[in-house]
């Protein structure tokens, strides 16, 4: 199906932009242990910097353009991850993209180990190692790793160039090349120093997701999209940040473009509204967050946990919202602010 899990962001800017990562550490028998990365610590939520906490939380959460920077192209319905949402549809997209290719294969005999260059639509290639089961799809039981080498695709409707490896397990259902509805399909995939480049940003990303995928329709979807980590990083608008998705799970239905979702995820995100450090949140859905088919935000309300502190977003009108701040923890919000959706996209 050509939909290829086109997720509108509000007014077609430039979705998804706040992400990261991390590193260990080593020790020796007699001295001290090697320092470590620094600690990511807790945010502080306060009235001060509330609306900069509630534009980085709704990025990266829930697929909205919420204080997405300059620099990216306009009209593009899924850009770079790291302008917001921790990259979950997005690598869906190069996935299902990837995914199509390799269930292409021709000729290939069931059961048997492949290896195989694929020419890219738009320039560079593809190698496709793994097994298959021998058709033109993918189905429960098929691995294959893919090796992006400046392959250019087009990625829900945009020119995009891939570079690195990513891996990609079918757990149960099948994935036709032509990915007609009605399909359900589960995979796990994983990914590694994958670069993506659509309009002149690049983003790299790193972890784990598995996507469960189903259409009805060819208007009418379902997606359950959940995993242990994933990083995104980007210099999108000349800004370095990064966000990395922990423990992550969202659940979104789409009908007619119209999008419903539910969230539950801990964040580090690194952003200069954020200061000069990573810091670390938690975010959930308290009411469904609700789009509508040009991507305005319609509905619900979401809680995010910093460190001894607290607030809720809640969706109070189209593209406006009420930021209500628990600065103690302690379960009683002493202020509220009003903000758009517009007035957040301006926060750097």
């Amino acid at each position: 199906m050509e939909r290829s899990m086109k997720f509108r962001v509000a007014a077609v800017c430039a979705p998804m932009m706040f992400l990261a990562a991390c590193g260990g550490g080593g020790g020796g028998d007699d001295g001290a242990p090697l320092p470590g990365p620094a600690e990511v610590q807790g945010v502080v939520i306060t009235s001060t910097n509330a609306k900069a906490v509630s534009a980085d939380a709704i990025g990266a959460s829930t697929n909205t353009s919420a204080a997405a920077d300059a620099g990216l192209p306009v009209g593009v319905q899924v850009v770079p991850a790291a302008a917001g949402t921790g990259g979950t549809l997005r690598l869906g997209s190069i996935a299902r993209t990837l995914a199509a290719k390799a269930g292409a294969l021709q000729d290939v005999v069931a059961g048997v180990a492949v290896n195989e260059t694929l020419p890219c639509s738009g320039g560079g290639n593809i190698v496709v190692s793994g097994n298959v089961n021998g058709s033109d799809w993918l189905m429960a039981g098929d691995t294959v790793t893919t090796t992006a080498r400046n392959c250019t695709e087009t990625v829900d409707g945009v020119a995009t160039t891939m570079n690195g490896q990513l891996t990609l397990k079918v757990l149960s259902g099948s994935f036709y090349s032509a990915a007609m509805a009605p399909f359900n399909v589960t995979m796990r995939v994983d990914v590694s120093n994958m670069s993506i480049t659509t309009g002149g940003v690049t983003e790299t990303m790193d972890g784990d997701m598995t996507l469960a995928y189903a259409s009805s329709t060819a208007n009418v979807e379902t997606i359950v999209i959940s995993g242990t980590s994933l990083a995104t990083s980007s210099n999108a608008g000349g800004t370095q940040v990064s966000v990395k998705m922990k423990n992550y799970r969202q659940d979104i239905g789409t009908d007619h473009g119209a999008t419903t979702m539910t969230v539950s995820m801990g964040v580090e995100s690194r952003h200069p509204r954020l200061g000069n450090s990573t810091v670390a949140y938690e975010v959930s859905t308290l009411a469904a967050w609700k789009t509508d088919a040009s991507g305005n935000v319609t509905a619900g309300s979401l809680k995010v946990v910093g460190q001894a502190s607290q607030a809720t977003i809640t969706v109070t009108g189209t593209n406006t919202f009420e930021i209500a701040v628990d600065a103690n923890a302690d379960g009683s919000y002493e202020q509220t602010q009003s903000a758009t959706l517009e007035e957040l996209r301006g926060l750097h």
